[in-house]
C-alpha cells in the first residue's frame, strides 16, 4: 500500500511507515510507500503543482484492494479505475498560533524525545 499525506495531514501514519516529517509550511505532498521490502522503494516528496494518478495493473493476481481516507473512508478500487490524487487550491480557515510554526522543530524535539539522553541504571556490584 501506500501512504499519500500533506504536510500537515497523515503525518502519523506517514512517518510510522518510514517517511520523513515535513515542515506544516512547505506547499508539497508525500508519497510513502507501506512496510515495503525492497530498497528501491522510498519516499517521494511531490510539489504542490503535481497531480499522481494511480491505477491496478491488469493482469496481476486479483485481490481486493481499498482505498482509505483517513482510515475511515474505505472505496473498493477494482482494475481499470484510476485515481488522480493533487493539492486543492481551495484553502480552509483555521486558527494557528503563529507560535506553534516557530517552534516546530522544538515541539518534535520534546515529542520524539531527541537530544535527551535517558537515565541509566546504576551497574550493580554483583
Amino acid at each position: 500500500g501506500i501512504i499519500i499525506s500533506t504536510s500537515t495531514g497523515s503525518t502519523a501514519y506517514n512517518t510510522a511507515a518510514g517517511g520523513p516529517l515535513i515542515h506544516p509550511l512547505l506547499p508539497a505532498f508525500l508519497l510513502t510507500p507501506i512496510c515495503v521490502l525492497s530498497l528501491s522503494a522510498r519516499p517521494i516528496l511531490f510539489p504542490s503543482s503535481a497531480v499522481i494518478t494511480i491505477s491496478l495493473e491488469p493482469g496481476k493476481k486479483e485481490c481486493k484492494s481499498y482505498i482509505a481516507i483517513d482510515g475511515n473512508i474505505h472505496i473498493p478500487f477494482v482494475v481499470g479505475e484510476k485515481v488522480e490524487i493533487s493539492l486543492s487550491q481551495d484553502f480552509y480557515n483555521s486558527i494557528i498560533l503563529d507560535k506553534s510554526f516557530k517552534d516546530w522543530y522544538c515541539c518534535l524535539e520534546s515529542v520524539m524525545g531527541w537530544n535527551q539522553r535517558k537515565a541509566q541504571k546504576p551497574l550493580s556490584k554483583d
